[in-house]
């Protein structure tokens, strides 16, 4: 079996709009037409900070045209995405897990 076809590759998308939620929380937003199939609630990304990592986050928001992740800086993946701004460069694979309904 290809992993690749399995686990598929980073897609690239720019950042959106960030919401800062509250002194230590950011919502990153993007294109939802990134994913390879809607994201269910409970299901998660692979999300590829370019020099940084790669990172599994929970999908926190799925609307008609962006998707989000909700993040708290506790390490340097974190951190740097949570630095990110309107424009900044972003990859994702996914969606990964069962999700529920």
């Amino acid at each position: 079996m290809n992993i690749e076809k399995l686990l598929g590759s980073p897609r690239s998308t720019l950042v959106e709009k960030v919401i800062q939620e509250n002194r230590r929380d950011r919502t990153i937003l993007f294109s939802r037409d990134v994913f390879s199939r809607e994201p269910k609630p409970g299901q998660f990304a692979m999300v590829w900070i370019p020099g940084v990592d790669e990172v599994p986050m929970s999908v926190s928001y799925c609307g008609e045209d962006f998707a989000g992740l909700t993040v708290r800086p506790v390490g340097p993946a974190t951190e740097a995405l949570a630095a990110l701004k309107r424009g900044d460069l972003i990859g994702i694979r996914g969606p990964f897990g069962n999700g529920f309904v």
